[in-house]
């Protein structure tokens, strides 16, 4: 039987999501008390409506986010997301610049790769905006040719912040 892993952390009002971008806001629009009163004490709800970039938390970024002809993320099907064959890289000990080598023997044809960098113990400080492990540039050639389906890596983004 499949197994999905939760990866995301809690999204509160106030965190940081990248420096210069909206911080989540959840402005309450019904809460218990008024719903019990609304509808006569037979039932209460709680609605809210949140207020946040669509790169809060752990999320996909669809060709749209870059190219602008792209598919966006309503344009991906679940099957092409979740359920995937998946092979899990340890980067760990690879330094900020994952290269080629990392995914050079894999055999993918398809599947996934989740990258372990433990850049995400950085979560919730200063630093986990700063010097972000990432991909190079030819290591995702080696991912397109490999036919990788989709890429996960534990850390802000898959490629360098440094020029942003």
């Amino acid at each position: 039987m499949p197994r999905f892993v939760e990866l995301s952390h809690q999204i509160v009002p106030g965190m940081k999501t990248y420096p210069g971008l909206p911080e989540p806001e959840v402005d309450v629009v019904v809460d218990y008390e008024s719903s019990r009163e609304r509808y006569q004490g037979q039932a209460e709800f709680y609605i809210a409506s949140l207020h946040l970039c669509g790169n809060t938390g752990t999320y996909v970024d669809a060709p749209r986010h870059r190219y602008r002809d792209g598919t966006d993320l309503a344009g991906l099907t679940l099957e092409r997301l979740a359920d995937l064959a998946i092979v899990i890289v340890d980067a760990t000990a690879a330094g900020r610049e994952i290269g080629e080598a990392a995914f050079q023997d894999l055999q993918l044809d398809g599947g996934a790769v989740l990258v372990r960098t433990d850049f995400s113990e950085r979560w919730a400080s200063p630093s986990y905006f700063t010097d972000n492990t990432f991909l190079t540039a030819v290591a995702c050639d080696v991912l397109g040719l490999k036919r990788a389906a989709f890429v996960g890596l534990d850390a802000i983004y898959i490629y360098t912040t440094d020029d942003q």
